[in-house]
């Protein structure tokens, strides 16, 4: 390895290290919170969320009857080429 090589290497080393070195003292330590244990909600399903699963999943038939219903159409132009 040259001189001149060397002399590189080490400046491009140098700028690295300053870079590193800036952005870790731009990080300032945050004072630790205290942890607070939350409880899960209870769960109380009334007479009119009854439907809410029959309507999601008839939904869901529906979306995927267009993603498949989409897929069924020819992509065969013809003879608009």
């Amino acid at each position: 390895m040259n001189t001149r090589r060397l002399k590189s290497s080490l400046i491009g080393l140098g700028c690295a290290v300053l870079c590193a070195a800036n952005t870790a003292s731009a990080q300032t330590p945050t004072p630790e919170t205290p942890r607070v244990r939350l409880e899960a909600p209870e769960m109380r399903f009334q007479a009119k969320d009854q439907g809410v699963g029959i309507l999601t999943i008839l939904m869901m038939i529906v979306i995927i009857g267009v993603v498949v219903g989409g897929n069924c159409i020819p992509s065969k132009r013809g003879h608009q080429d």
